[in-house]
């Protein structure tokens, strides 16, 4: 099965976690590790990371990473939509995946471009076809992987929390993921604690007990050296790295907005306190 092209970001601004990564994709290959939760505050570099960092590295490895951004009303549409990509250029018997089940999928994928994915709209419920469609999806997938490990990463993955119409789509996943044991990696990954303890912890969730909760590490403060030697290097800006550390801490460690800072500070040639100020608002109008 070719692997998907996830290719590692030449981004200079982009901050790699390479003991991270490396810790991530060894037990990736670890029968172990097959279920593994990870939650933190958003905006900490969680989705950059498993994009950026690790899905390179498991190609690499020799695994197969499926990526699926679950926000929305639909997420078994973006599930469906990923695996059927996933079998794009595999040879496998076509006659498996009749025309139905093909102008199905292709319905749904020209459906998800004109869909309004707020969190906030009217969740929709997997239909059966739905769910049929995504067995035999996902069968495909690990037939076409051959002895390649695949490793879903199923991000925004408290949305399903959300409501109870994401019943038989979490209650499907469960089961087809116990089907196929060791074959699937899953890492399931959140920003928001409350959602994932519910779809986690609780006794009548369709994914309780199935994996241990674990803190997202979130960037060391390496990445504000990075930063400063860059504004430096580049822009022969120099500015109090005691200052920005003040701020890294106040943003949780967010390097969404320490980027914004700094591209405050390049664009509009403002000092990093007035610029600091400046962030402060776009922080608060954000949060309403």
């Amino acid at each position: 099965m070719k692997p998907s092209s996830y290719i590692a970001r030449s981004d200079s601004w982009f901050y790699h976690r390479p003991n991270l990564t490396t810790q991530i994709s060894n037990m990736c290959k670890d029968t172990l590790f097959s279920r593994m939760v990870y939650c933190g505050e958003r905006q900490i570099g969680k989705s950059c990371f498993f994009l950026d960092d690790l899905c390179p590295i498991l190609i690499q490895e020799g695994m197969i990473p499926i990526y699926v951004n679950m926000r929305g009303s639909s997420p078994h549409t973006q599930f469906a939509i990923q695996l059927n990509s996933a079998l794009d250029g595999v040879e496998f018997d076509k006659g498996v995946l009749n025309s139905f089940a093909s102008r199905y999928i292709k319905k749904l994928t020209i459906e998800n471009l004109f869909a309004n994915e707020d969190v906030k709209c009217q969740p929709n419920a997997a239909t059966n076809m739905d769910l049929s469609i995504i067995k035999l999806l996902l069968k495909l997938v690990v037939k076409s992987a051959g002895n390649s490990k695949i490793v879903f990463i199923l991000d925004e993955f408290q949305n399903l929390s959300v409501s109870t119409v994401f019943d038989n789509f979490l209650y499907a996943l469960r089961t087809h993921f116990d089907t196929y044991g060791s074959r699937i990696t899953v890492i399931f990954v959140g920003s928001n604690s409350i959602g994932m303890k519910s779809l986690f912890q609780e006794e009548k969730a369709a994914f309780y007990h199935s994996a241990q909760m674990n803190q997202f590490p979130v960037i060391d403060d390496g990445f504000i050296d990075y930063c400063v030697n860059r504004l430096k290097d580049i822009y022969n800006i120099n500015i109090n790295k005691i200052e920005l550390l003040d701020f890294w801490i106040e943003v949780s460690h967010s390097p969404y907005w320490v980027v914004r800072l700094m591209l405050e500070m390049v664009e509009h040639e403002n000092t990093l306190t007035h610029a600091i100020a400046n962030i402060r608002v776009d922080i608060c109008e954000e949060k309403r």
